[in-house]
């Protein structure tokens, strides 16, 4: 029997006690909290259209670098000695290799990567595990960025400067942390926003961070407008959305020449669950087998260099280990000097 076979025969499965704790933000040089996170404004009849096109000549794409890191690591490195016992932790990740994790194309070959380090298993997916190129980017894929910077600001009544360059790069990216059934996560996401409407603290406050409502904003193509509730896209969206506890989607429809014409569609996350043909539970119960079973592989591991490599495939999975240091190995030297004196 395969583990997603055995997912079946479980019971409800949940993602509980989800809390934003962190938020880090990327400048261009360096990783710290940032002064904002952005809040997101409804637009002024007086702004359409919302010309997506405009200023993608000056885009600048995600350097390699910045791509699938978990940021974990960093919140990790952040607290007291007495703090880092206090958060044990079964695996850290990040929401792109969740969602791998789960399987949006099951029929895809999917490759993660996973180190077994202080009783913590760090896992990601393996696509920029060596160091990479740059994004090649496509204008249409730039859309969804200036639709962005267009309705996120600095802070409540602001009006974007849409005149500025977007750079992929500089962004700020949430830390998590949740139960799933008896496993616990800490993970990483990118925040787009929140949508607070009243200016929030000091991001290093927990209390100000338990205030934070997540924002998200979609985008697809004017002619997918009538069934935009079950196109394909919507199981990331509101995965995505579970991950960091979103309650609305705020979803906008460009036309052929890259604009939109008309107001936006908001949709609150629980009611597009409903109209769903899938179920966010058994994509839970997915997840928590192939922990359960990743788990299970490296139950008697625990080297920072080690990689366990799965290829995964429909149903099938294929399992290779690496020994110690290895062209796969993933963890920073400096996290790893810093685990093994303050919290080994």
């Amino acid at each position: 029997m395969t583990m997603f076979e055995r997912y079946s025969l479980n019971s409800k499965t949940s993602l509980t006690n989800l809390k934003l704790v962190h938020v880090l933000g990327w400048d261009g040089k360096k990783l710290r909290v940032p002064k904002t996170v952005g809040y997101y404004r409804e637009p002024q009849k007086m702004e359409f259209p919302i010309d997506l096109k405009y200023g993608f000549d000056k885009f600048v794409p995600m350097p390699p670098e910045c791509f699938n890191v978990l940021h974990g690591m960093r919140y990790l490195m952040q607290l007291k000695p007495e703090e880092l016992f206090d958060q044990p932790f079964d695996f850290c990740t990040n929401r792109r290799t969740l969602l791998e994790l789960i399987g949006l194309n099951r029929m895809k070959m999917r490759t993660l990567v996973a180190s077994k380090f202080n009783g913590c298993i760090y896992i990601k997916t393996a696509d920029n595990v060596k160091e990479g190129q740059a994004d090649v980017i496509r204008m249409r894929d730039t859309y969804v960025f200036k639709l962005r910077q267009s309705l996120v600001v600095d802070k409540p009544g602001d009006l974007p400067d849409i005149e500025q360059p977007i750079i992929k790069g500089k962004q700020n990216y949430g830390i998590f942390t949740a139960e799933l059934d008896t496993i616990r996560l800490l993970y990483s996401a990118e925040l787009t926003g929140v949508e607070n409407s009243e200016l929030l603290g000091n991001f290093s406050d927990p209390a100000v961070l338990q205030q934070c409502n997540l924002a998200s904003i979609k985008i697809l193509p004017n002619h997918m407008q009538d069934d935009y509730y079950v196109n394909y896209r919507m199981r990331a969206w509101l995965l995505q959305a579970h991950f960091a506890n979103i309650k609305r989607i705020h979803l906008g429809f460009f036309n052929e020449n890259g604009q939109i014409v008309a107001p936006l569609i908001t949709e609150y996350s629980t009611e597009l669950l409903n109209k769903q043909h899938w179920c966010l539970q058994c994509e839970m119960r997915v997840l928590r087998t192939f922990l359960e079973d990743i788990s299970m592989r490296m139950a008697n591991e625990d080297c920072p260099y080690t990689t366990h490599i799965f290829h995964v495939k429909g149903s099938n999975v294929k399992y290779e280990v690496r020994e110690g240091k290895n062209e796969y190995s993933f963890l920073d030297q400096e996290f790893i000097d810093f685990m093994k004196l303050n919290a080994c």
